[in-house]
């Protein structure tokens, strides 16, 4: 059984867009927030908002207990999404 969790966190990063055709920059360093929710299943999503460029994305993460086995939605998971789980007790290594 994976660990529940529902959580909340902002940071600054620079904004990318990519596409198969390529990766275009949006800003260079701007304020995001996502929202994360894992449930016992090891089903959970993410819900990206980056307010100022009107930008929001939606991923999904699977687990096994708390292990990440996949995730759809995105090329790479962001760095600092990932940085977040592994301080929650969340082994983020297939994203890495």
């Amino acid at each position: 059984m994976t660990k529940e969790f529902k959580g909340k966190f902002t940071f600054f990063s620079p904004i990318n867009k990519e596409t198969s055709y390529g990766s275009t920059p949006l800003a260079d360093d701007v304020e995001s927030e996502i929202e994360v929710i894992i449930d016992k299943d090891g089903t959970g999503n993410f819900e990206w908002n980056i307010e100022k460029l009107d930008e929001y994305e939606v991923g999904e993460l699977w687990f096994e207990e708390n292990t990440l086995t996949d995730y759809d939605g995105f090329f790479e998971l962001p760095e600092q999404l990932i940085i977040y789980l592994e301080q929650q007790g969340y082994d983020m290594s297939y994203a890495k």
